[in-house]
């Protein structure tokens, strides 16, 4: 939940992979209804790994 009352939404999450320095997911089937201009969420992304 964002502290600004931004919610939350409904979506697949699939990891892909770990390692020391990153983590690789893909967002799928998002339900994202809170704008009207559908934001794309859906599809891969790559996260840097806390040090």
């Amino acid at each position: 939940m964002c502290p600004f009352g931004g919610g939350s939404f409904g979506a697949t999450f699939e990891l892909i992979s770990i390692d020391d320095k990153e983590v690789v997911g893909r967002l799928c089937h998002v339900d994202f209804p809170f704008f009207d201009t559908k934001p794309d969420l859906e599809g891969k992304f790559t996260a840097p790994r806390c040090q």
